[in-house]
């Protein structure tokens, strides 16, 4: 983000404190209040418009990016990784929609979706997903949250089976 950016979205959070302390202030005429609230709310909005603006103009990408990346910016600063942690559910609430649509379509819909995500390997991806194998010391099935090792074996040797292997 641009460092002129920086500066309109300090202008913006400098102008909502003007909002904020109009609002808290006492105050014995409300009409005043409320007139000088409405400015005060038009200086913000023209402020972030503003800062919109700039930033959708400023680089090649679409409207709603520089929207986001404002809005981000705005209320995160520049901590990447809290913007990122604020929008991980939201991407994933996005994705999971078309797979819900793929499951919900069927067996048929289901097998295609793999086949096209795999292709000749879809067989072995199946199989793989489905049949966790066997523990490398005893041969019992495991479970999906084991490795290669039951916990029987893990338990019984007290210590790390691949270490003896």
């Amino acid at each position: 983000m641009s460092p002129d950016i920086k500066d309109m979205l300090n202008d913006v959070r400098e102008a909502m404190d003007s909002v904020e302390a109009i609002w808290s202030a006492p105050t014995h005429d409300i009409e005043a209040n409320c007139n000088q609230a409405t400015m005060a709310l038009r200086d913000l909005r023209g402020k972030l418009e503003a800062a919109l603006t700039t930033e959708a103009t400023s680089t090649d990408e679409p409207h709603a990016m520089a929207e986001l990346r404002v809005f981000l910016s705005f209320r995160f600063g520049d901590d990447e990784q809290a913007k990122c942690e604020a929008l991980d559910d939201i991407v994933h609430d996005l994705a999971s929609q078309p797979a819900s649509a793929i499951n919900n379509g069927g067996l048929d819909e289901q097998i295609r979706y793999i086949v096209a995500q795999c292709g000749d390997g879809a067989l072995a991806t199946v199989r793989e997903a489905l049949d966790p194998g066997t523990c490398d010391i005893c041969h019992k099935t495991l479970q999906h949250d084991d490795s290669r090792f039951c916990k029987q074996c893990v338990e019984k040797y007290k210590t790390d089976p691949a270490d003896m292997i």
